[in-house]
Protein backbone atom coordinates (compact mmCIF):
# COMPACT_ATOMS: atom_id res chain seq x y z
CA UNK A 1 0.00 0.00 0.00
CA UNK A 2 2.74 2.24 0.67
CA UNK A 3 3.92 2.07 -2.93
CA UNK A 4 0.14 2.80 -4.14
CA UNK A 5 0.49 5.78 -1.93
CA UNK A 6 3.57 6.96 -3.64
CA UNK A 7 2.74 6.53 -7.05
CA UNK A 8 -0.54 8.08 -6.32
CA UNK A 9 1.29 11.22 -4.92
CA UNK A 10 3.80 11.08 -7.47
CA UNK A 11 0.60 11.92 -10.04
CA UNK A 12 0.30 15.40 -8.65
CA UNK A 13 3.81 16.31 -8.23
CA UNK A 14 4.93 19.40 -9.52
CA UNK A 15 8.20 18.74 -10.71
CA UNK A 16 9.33 19.18 -14.21
CA UNK A 17 9.67 16.00 -16.60
CA UNK A 18 12.92 16.27 -17.20
CA UNK A 19 14.28 17.27 -13.63
CA UNK A 20 12.36 13.93 -12.76
CA UNK A 21 14.40 12.00 -15.24
CA UNK A 22 17.90 13.73 -14.13
CA UNK A 23 17.28 12.70 -10.90
CA UNK A 24 16.00 9.21 -11.71
CA UNK A 25 19.25 8.55 -13.80
CA UNK A 26 21.45 9.64 -11.54
CA UNK A 27 19.97 8.09 -8.31
CA UNK A 28 20.42 4.94 -10.19
CA UNK A 29 24.15 5.50 -11.24
CA UNK A 30 26.06 8.61 -10.15
CA UNK A 31 28.27 8.20 -13.09
CA UNK A 32 24.96 8.86 -15.33
CA UNK A 33 24.84 6.37 -17.41
CA UNK A 34 21.59 4.97 -16.96
CA UNK A 35 18.42 6.15 -18.78
CA UNK A 36 14.93 5.65 -17.48
CA UNK A 37 12.24 3.72 -19.61
CA UNK A 38 9.01 2.78 -19.85
CA UNK A 39 9.69 -0.96 -19.39
CA UNK A 40 12.44 -3.59 -20.11
CA UNK A 41 10.63 -4.54 -23.08
CA UNK A 42 11.17 -0.77 -24.40
CA UNK A 43 15.11 -1.23 -23.48
CA UNK A 44 15.19 -3.99 -25.58
CA UNK A 45 13.21 -2.48 -28.66
CA UNK A 46 15.50 0.33 -28.35
CA UNK A 47 18.44 -1.38 -28.29
CA UNK A 48 18.21 -3.49 -31.04
CA UNK A 49 17.14 -0.56 -32.91
CA UNK A 50 20.43 1.57 -32.14
CA UNK A 51 23.16 -1.08 -32.32
CA UNK A 52 21.66 -2.52 -35.75
CA UNK A 53 22.67 -5.96 -35.82
CA UNK A 54 22.23 -7.48 -39.58
CA UNK A 55 19.13 -9.51 -39.99
CA UNK A 56 19.63 -13.06 -39.44
CA UNK A 57 21.61 -12.41 -36.45
CA UNK A 58 21.52 -14.73 -33.65
CA UNK A 59 20.97 -13.70 -29.80
CA UNK A 60 21.37 -16.33 -27.46
CA UNK A 61 18.80 -15.90 -24.59
CA UNK A 62 18.14 -18.22 -21.52
CA UNK A 63 15.33 -20.84 -22.19
CA UNK A 64 13.15 -19.63 -19.28
CA UNK A 65 12.43 -16.35 -20.58
CA UNK A 66 8.64 -14.52 -21.64
CA UNK A 67 7.02 -14.66 -24.97
CA UNK A 68 8.23 -10.98 -25.74
CA UNK A 69 11.82 -11.20 -25.44
CA UNK A 70 11.80 -13.35 -28.91
CA UNK A 71 9.00 -11.37 -30.60
CA UNK A 72 10.87 -8.06 -30.26
CA UNK A 73 13.93 -9.87 -31.34
CA UNK A 74 12.28 -11.59 -33.88
CA UNK A 75 10.76 -8.14 -35.31
CA UNK A 76 14.18 -6.56 -35.52
CA UNK A 77 14.98 -9.80 -37.96
CA UNK A 78 17.15 -11.44 -35.24
CA UNK A 79 16.89 -15.05 -34.40
CA UNK A 80 16.94 -16.49 -30.69
CA UNK A 81 18.68 -19.34 -30.04
CA UNK A 82 17.49 -20.99 -26.25
CA UNK A 83 19.75 -22.10 -24.25
CA UNK A 84 19.29 -24.47 -21.93
CA UNK A 85 19.41 -23.94 -17.94
CA UNK A 86 20.48 -26.26 -14.76
CA UNK A 87 17.58 -26.40 -12.56
CA UNK A 88 19.69 -26.11 -9.66
CA UNK A 89 21.31 -22.66 -10.56
CA UNK A 90 18.58 -21.24 -13.17
CA UNK A 91 22.01 -20.95 -15.16
CA UNK A 92 23.39 -22.39 -18.53
CA UNK A 93 26.56 -24.04 -18.65
CA UNK A 94 29.13 -21.60 -19.72
CA UNK A 95 30.29 -24.32 -22.71
CA UNK A 96 26.61 -24.10 -23.58
CA UNK A 97 27.25 -20.86 -25.11
CA UNK A 98 30.48 -21.87 -26.78
CA UNK A 99 28.87 -24.73 -28.04
CA UNK A 100 25.63 -22.72 -29.38
CA UNK A 101 27.74 -19.62 -31.14
CA UNK A 102 27.92 -19.50 -34.70
CA UNK A 103 29.29 -16.73 -36.88
CA UNK A 104 26.02 -15.57 -36.82
CA UNK A 105 26.42 -14.69 -32.73
CA UNK A 106 26.27 -10.89 -31.67
CA UNK A 107 24.58 -11.32 -28.18
CA UNK A 108 23.94 -13.19 -25.29
CA UNK A 109 20.91 -12.30 -23.62
CA UNK A 110 20.39 -14.19 -19.55
CA UNK A 111 17.54 -13.24 -17.99
CA UNK A 112 17.54 -13.89 -13.87
CA UNK A 113 14.05 -15.57 -13.14
CA UNK A 114 11.81 -16.26 -10.06
CA UNK A 115 14.27 -13.96 -7.51
CA UNK A 116 17.85 -16.29 -8.82
CA UNK A 117 20.61 -14.57 -9.30
CA UNK A 118 22.58 -16.04 -12.34
CA UNK A 119 26.36 -16.42 -11.63
CA UNK A 120 27.06 -13.73 -14.60
CA UNK A 121 31.06 -13.87 -14.49
CA UNK A 122 31.38 -17.14 -16.02
CA UNK A 123 28.95 -16.51 -18.95
CA UNK A 124 30.55 -13.31 -19.49
CA UNK A 125 33.81 -14.89 -20.04
CA UNK A 126 32.48 -17.67 -22.57
CA UNK A 127 30.75 -14.39 -24.19
CA UNK A 128 33.59 -12.55 -24.32
CA UNK A 129 35.89 -14.99 -26.03
CA UNK A 130 33.38 -15.04 -29.01
CA UNK A 131 32.86 -11.50 -28.97
CA UNK A 132 29.42 -11.36 -27.95
CA UNK A 133 27.64 -8.01 -25.99
CA UNK A 134 26.23 -9.10 -23.18
CA UNK A 135 22.89 -8.41 -22.25
CA UNK A 136 21.20 -8.82 -18.09
CA UNK A 137 17.35 -8.80 -18.25
CA UNK A 138 17.21 -8.08 -13.95
CA UNK A 139 13.41 -7.74 -14.25
CA UNK A 140 12.79 -10.07 -11.99
CA UNK A 141 16.08 -9.41 -10.12
CA UNK A 142 14.74 -6.67 -8.33
CA UNK A 143 14.84 -6.50 -4.41
CA UNK A 144 14.97 -2.97 -3.42
CA UNK A 145 17.62 -0.10 -3.63
CA UNK A 146 20.52 -1.84 -1.84
CA UNK A 147 20.33 -4.86 -3.76
CA UNK A 148 21.38 -6.57 -7.17
CA UNK A 149 22.10 -3.88 -9.49
CA UNK A 150 23.80 -6.46 -12.06
CA UNK A 151 27.16 -7.29 -13.00
CA UNK A 152 29.41 -4.45 -13.79
CA UNK A 153 31.00 -6.45 -16.50
CA UNK A 154 27.81 -6.75 -18.53
CA UNK A 155 27.54 -4.32 -21.35
CA UNK A 156 24.24 -3.89 -20.88
CA UNK A 157 21.23 -4.33 -17.65
CA UNK A 158 18.20 -3.44 -17.36
CA UNK A 159 15.57 -3.51 -14.43
CA UNK A 160 11.83 -3.76 -14.46
CA UNK A 161 9.34 -2.05 -11.32
CA UNK A 162 6.45 -3.39 -12.72
CA UNK A 163 3.25 -4.35 -10.52
CA UNK A 164 4.19 -7.67 -9.67
CA UNK A 165 7.68 -6.76 -8.58
CA UNK A 166 9.09 -5.57 -5.50
CA UNK A 167 8.76 -2.24 -4.71
CA UNK A 168 6.98 -1.68 -7.76
CA UNK A 169 6.20 1.70 -9.02
CA UNK A 170 3.33 -0.43 -11.33
CA UNK A 171 5.21 0.58 -14.63
CA UNK A 172 8.55 1.41 -15.38
CA UNK A 173 12.07 0.39 -16.14
CA UNK A 174 16.08 1.37 -16.07
CA UNK A 175 19.01 0.67 -18.59
CA UNK A 176 22.59 0.60 -17.80
CA UNK A 177 24.95 1.09 -20.87
CA UNK A 178 28.65 0.49 -20.34
CA UNK A 179 29.34 1.87 -23.89
CA UNK A 180 28.75 5.35 -23.31
CA UNK A 181 28.90 6.20 -27.88
CA UNK A 182 25.54 3.34 -27.72
CA UNK A 183 23.75 5.12 -24.48
CA UNK A 184 23.89 8.28 -26.07
CA UNK A 185 22.48 7.19 -29.43
CA UNK A 186 20.05 5.14 -27.58
CA UNK A 187 19.07 8.38 -25.50
CA UNK A 188 18.82 10.58 -29.16
CA UNK A 189 15.96 7.86 -30.59
CA UNK A 190 14.86 7.65 -27.08
CA UNK A 191 14.17 11.34 -26.81
CA UNK A 192 12.00 11.46 -30.60
CA UNK A 193 9.46 9.02 -29.31
CA UNK A 194 6.09 10.44 -27.81
CA UNK A 195 5.97 11.07 -23.59
CA UNK A 196 3.25 9.22 -21.49
CA UNK A 197 0.48 11.44 -20.28
CA UNK A 198 0.21 12.37 -16.94
CA UNK A 199 -3.38 10.79 -17.12
CA UNK A 200 -2.40 7.70 -18.27
CA UNK A 201 -0.17 7.00 -15.47
CA UNK A 202 -2.65 8.44 -13.05
CA UNK A 203 -5.50 5.69 -14.51
CA UNK A 204 -2.92 2.72 -14.07
CA UNK A 205 -1.84 3.54 -10.63
CA UNK A 206 -5.75 3.76 -9.85
CA UNK A 207 -6.44 0.65 -11.57
CA UNK A 208 -3.70 -1.58 -9.25
CA UNK A 209 -4.88 0.13 -6.21
CA UNK A 210 -8.11 -1.03 -6.51
CA UNK A 211 -6.29 -4.57 -7.58
CA UNK A 212 -4.13 -4.07 -4.22
CA UNK A 213 -6.94 -3.21 -2.18
CA UNK A 214 -9.26 -5.69 -3.51
CA UNK A 215 -7.44 -8.91 -2.71
CA UNK A 216 -9.16 -10.27 0.44
CA UNK A 217 -10.75 -14.01 0.33
CA UNK A 218 -13.73 -12.90 0.89
CA UNK A 219 -13.47 -10.33 -2.16
CA UNK A 220 -11.72 -12.61 -4.39
CA UNK A 221 -13.97 -15.67 -3.57
CA UNK A 222 -16.59 -13.01 -4.20
CA UNK A 223 -15.00 -11.70 -7.94
CA UNK A 224 -14.22 -15.18 -9.20
CA UNK A 225 -17.76 -16.39 -8.23
CA UNK A 226 -19.01 -13.73 -10.69
CA UNK A 227 -16.68 -14.10 -13.26
CA UNK A 228 -17.49 -18.28 -13.34
CA UNK A 229 -21.22 -16.76 -13.33
CA UNK A 230 -20.32 -14.71 -16.64
CA UNK A 231 -18.52 -17.79 -18.23
CA UNK A 232 -15.11 -16.12 -18.00
CA UNK A 233 -11.81 -17.82 -17.12
CA UNK A 234 -10.89 -15.75 -13.63
CA UNK A 235 -6.85 -16.53 -13.95
CA UNK A 236 -7.19 -15.02 -18.08
CA UNK A 237 -8.83 -11.92 -16.63
CA UNK A 238 -6.03 -11.71 -13.61
CA UNK A 239 -3.79 -12.19 -15.64
CA UNK A 240 -5.46 -9.61 -18.08
CA UNK A 241 -5.75 -6.53 -15.15
CA UNK A 242 -1.56 -6.65 -14.20
CA UNK A 243 -0.18 -7.06 -17.72
CA UNK A 244 1.71 -4.25 -19.11
CA UNK A 245 1.57 -5.46 -22.42
CA UNK A 246 -1.23 -6.74 -24.57
CA UNK A 247 0.44 -9.96 -26.09
CA UNK A 248 -2.71 -9.82 -28.83
CA UNK A 249 -1.81 -7.14 -30.53
CA UNK A 250 -0.88 -6.38 -34.09
CA UNK A 251 3.70 -6.11 -34.49
CA UNK A 252 3.06 -2.54 -35.12
CA UNK A 253 0.39 -1.55 -32.37
CA UNK A 254 2.55 -3.28 -30.11
CA UNK A 255 5.79 -1.42 -30.81
CA UNK A 256 3.92 1.63 -30.64
CA UNK A 257 3.17 0.74 -26.89
CA UNK A 258 6.67 0.21 -26.49
CA UNK A 259 8.03 3.04 -27.89
CA UNK A 260 6.96 5.56 -25.32
CA UNK A 261 9.09 7.64 -22.57
CA UNK A 262 7.72 7.93 -19.31
CA UNK A 263 5.56 10.34 -17.89
CA UNK A 264 6.79 12.57 -15.12
CA UNK A 265 4.81 11.13 -12.14
CA UNK A 266 6.73 7.47 -13.41
CA UNK A 267 9.66 9.09 -13.15
CA UNK A 268 9.36 10.57 -10.39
Amino acid sequence: TSDCAASLAACFSLKSRSQAEREASLAWCSEGNSLPLLSVRSGIDLLCTCIRWPAGSEVLITALNIPDVPRILSLHGLKCVPLDLDLSTLSPPPSAITAACTTKTVALLVAHVYGARVDMQPLIEAARSRGLVVVEDCAEAWSGSQGYRGCDQSDVVMFSFGPIKYSTAFQGGIMRCRDAKLLQRMRQVHSQWPVQSKLTYLIRCVRFTAYVLLQRPVVLGAIMWFLKLLGFDHQKFFVWLIRSFSSTSCNSAYLRRLRVQPSAPLLT
